[in-house]
């Protein structure tokens, strides 16, 4: 075994470099794993010269960056060859981590590269985002670096980073140092890192063997040429025109005067400035607020300096001519005169007597009417003192219906806020709800005020029931709900034609919100005081939520406007999107919109407007609630637009049993009726927490119960219509 030797002095340290040779004659001392003798007995005769001792083997506490570049300094100043460098640097290393980066019974690759990928992936600090973008940002060709060695270190880094393809293009093109293969880059355009790394190695060969041709020519005929070395000297030539066309330009272009070509930001030889050392280190340490790539130094600016005008300024160049520049430092700084500032700085503070102020303001507690109603009322008024004294009679008492149902149910009868309610359960979830009891006479005001008012929006006797039982008791309600919606004039003049044979439905099941959402194009309807036309009707299948928006025309840039800020930027991206075969609905651009939030276009058959059928059912309801509430003023409909969507997302849907307001919110909307009327309180302060807890809760019963009852009433309506339907029925493959 070789005599163990020593690391002696530092591969920088002034002994090695003033006397390299005496240092290498030293005799062998310890150095890690690696057993060296004297290094001149240890270097080959071919590479007999000035040696230097090694770096001492790595150890798993040390930095592995500033090892590994003392070892590149050590191979580059022994003139060790590159072949050589991986297997010289693998024996520099202590056993452990030989043992960690080269386990027994593995390949060994013996490139040098493959050694620093190793041991920086296990030793290798770990860097940020922004730092890897700052360090990809930096890279460009070392001295005797290949093109293959720089397109693969571009590629390590940047893939790091997260960049694209076309900055790893960007970023290899503006580090290479022959200016031949950088205008081949830019003349080829390259689209991958790939090809342009054999681009530059095809011009940079062609380039050697163009020089190596031209110095050995003697006269003798010109060998022939295959067509990639045909290509490869026309594209040289191409670049050779451009490079001397842009020398020209130089040449002949104004410069000012007392400029020195090199670095503009500090002035040196060698380099530009995007390459600056100087600017790299300063741009490294200003986003971060450190210095010296240490967290905890950061550069702070004191208060006081900054509140006597010292503001952080540097030195440089505008147009030629030195000049001070205010330094960005992330904060948000205003330049005002000194004047000013001395007024805004100065002053004193000045108290004042406090004063009473006059607002309005409208008790909604002392506004319900309801409760005066009840007051008013004889027999709700004994109600009140039977729940107030707690003494029912034991005999069914004489009086109204509403007063013997209301004995009847005197186990759900209570008083809230000095108003008479009764408790209804919900069976499906479990919930209470209490409902005010209307007197008889007053009937009539409820059922206007959720009919026939805007809110309501003349709907039917569906669901105008539920709104009403959703708030409100009194005996036979559907009978007069019936009775009420018969009489309305309204609704009489708007009464539906009678409905046309159905071919056999189709079913498409979905299970969650704005799963699957069609759209259809509603006019040309009458045109409005602000120039709307058409109306743009969008309606999720599962929800049943609608959304119209009154559109001037039916192009499609104007569809897809409103459908990416109205629907998609709203509710988010839906997973299907199905339409008509209209143009402005299979155009290009609703394609692109489709494609960029990743929405899968469906159509339905030409002719066949039953695909799109709920979409068609909804146009038509749309068109009665607008053609009511409009009736007077037709001209002015895209006013009541939004009015009549909030009346339909505020009532029971009958497919899914439930509004689509609480399908998709979790909670019912808070109506007009809502706040003339008042509500009693009867929902327990919640934290954030357990309020979520229980939004998730009743939205999956909501959302099993609406799956369900949904599939229920499509079988159903399905079995039905198909019973009407008549025509052949085609199965798959049939010939048509």
């Amino acid at each position: 075994m070789n005599p163990q030797v020593n690391t002696g002095a530092s591969l920088f340290s002034d002994d090695c470099l003033s006397n390299p040779v005496e240092a290498t004659n030293e005799p062998a001392r310890e150095s890690g794993s690696l057993q060296w003798g004297p290094l001149r007995e240890m270097m080959p005769s071919a590479y007999r010269g000035d040696y230097y001792r090694p770096s001492p083997a790595l150890r798993p506490e040390m930095d592995s960056v500033e090892w590994l570049e003392m070892l590149e300094n050590f191979l580059c100043l022994s003139r060790v060859p590159p072949s050589d460098h991986g297997m010289a640097a693998r024996y520099l290393l202590s056993d452990s981590v030989r043992r960690e980066l080269y386990p027994a019974g593995q390949t060994r690759e013996d490139s040098f590269e493959e050694f620093k990928k190793r041991l920086l992936d296990a030793y290798g600090p770990e860097e940020s985002t922004g730092q890897l973008i700052e360090r990809f940002h930096a890279l460009h060709q070392r001295e005797g670096q290949t093109i293959e060695q720089y397109a693969q270190e571009v590629a390590e880094v940047g893939r790091r980073a997260g960049v694209s393809e076309r900055d790893l293009v960007a970023r290899f093109a503006g580090g290479i140092t022959s200016k031949e293969a950088y205008l081949a880059i830019r003349l080829q355009e390259p689209t991958t890192l790939t090809e342009a790394r054999r681009l530059v190695s095809k011009v940079m060969r062609s380039e050697e063997d163009f020089h190596q041709r031209r110095q050995t020519h003697t006269g003798n005929p010109k060998p022939e040429k295959t067509e990639a070395t045909q290509s490869i000297d026309d594209l040289i030539r191409e670049v050779r025109k451009i490079s001397l066309k842009l020398e020209k330009q130089e040449m002949t272009a104004v410069r000012p005067a007392r400029r020195r070509d090199g670095c503009f930001n500090c002035g040196g030889l060698g380099h530009l400035r995007r390459d600056c050392p100087h600017e790299r280190r300063r741009t490294q340490r200003l986003p971060t607020g450190t210095q010296g790539g240490e967290p905890g130094n950061r550069l702070v600016l004191p208060t006081a300096g900054l509140q006597a005008g010292d503001t952080p300024c540097v030195n440089g160049k505008l147009s030629g001519t030195r000049v001070s520049l205010l330094q960005d430092t992330g904060a948000v700084v205003s330049v005002i005169p000194e004047s000013l500032w001395q007024i805004a700085s100065g002053g004193e503070l000045l108290e004042t007597s406090p004063a009473e102020v006059r607002v309005g303001a409208i008790s909604l507690d002392a506004a319900n009417p309801i409760r005066q109603w009840q007051e008013s009322d004889t027999e709700l008024q004994e109600v009140r003192e039977w729940i107030v004294r707690n003494a029912w009679p034991q005999a069914v008492p004489e009086g109204s219906r509403l007063l013997k149902s209301l004995w009847s149910q005197r186990d759900r009868v209570v008083l809230r806020e000095g108003t008479i309610c009764r408790v209804w359960e919900i069976l499906d979830t479990g919930e209470t709800r209490l409902l005010q009891v209307i007197p008889r006479q007053r009937i009539s005001e409820i059922l206007a005020a959720i009919h026939n008012r805007q809110s309501g929006a003349h709907l039917g006797v569906a669901k105008t029931l539920a709104k009403v039982r959703q708030r409100y008791y009194w005996p036979q309600q559907r009978k007069d709900v019936e009775d009420w919606c018969r009489a309305c004039q309204t609704c009489a003049a708007r009464a539906a034609s009678p409905r046309k044979l159905q071919a056999p439905m189709q079913l498409q099941p979905v299970s969650h919100p704005f799963q699957r959402v069609g759209m259809d194009i509603v006019g040309p309807l009458e045109e409005t005081q602000n120039g709307n036309r058409y109306i743009l009707v969008v309606c999720d299948y599962f929800s049943k939520w609608p959304e119209a928006f009154a559109l001037p025309n039916a192009e499609a840039r104007t569809v897809a406007t409103a459908l990416v800020n109205g629907i998609f930027c709203r509710y988010g991206a839906p997973e299907t999107l199905h339409s008509d075969q209209g143009r402005n609905f299979e155009s290009e651009l609703m394609k692109e919109v489709c494609k960029l939030f990743g929405v899968t276009k469906t159509r339905a058959t030409a002719h066949h407007p039953q695909s799109v059928g709920m979409v068609k059912r909804m146009n038509r309801t749309l068109l009665d609630l607008l053609a009511k509430a409009s009736i007077d003023h037709p001209d002015d409909w895209d006013a009541h637009l939004d009015r009549v969507l909030l009346a339909y997302r505020s009532s029971v849907h009958h497919t899914t049993g439930a509004t689509p307001s609480r399908v998709v919110f979790g909670r019912e909307l808070r109506l007009p009726v809502d706040l003339v009327y008042g509500l009693p309180r009867d929902m327990p302060e919640q934290s954030v927490g357990e309020y979520t807890q229980r939004l998730q809760h009743d939205l999956a019963q909501l959302y099993e119960k609406v799956r369900g009852r949904a599939g229920r009433e499509q079988r159903r309506q399905k079995f039905w219509r198909d019973r009407k339907a008549h025509g052949p029925v085609y199965e798959p493959g049939d010939r048509v």
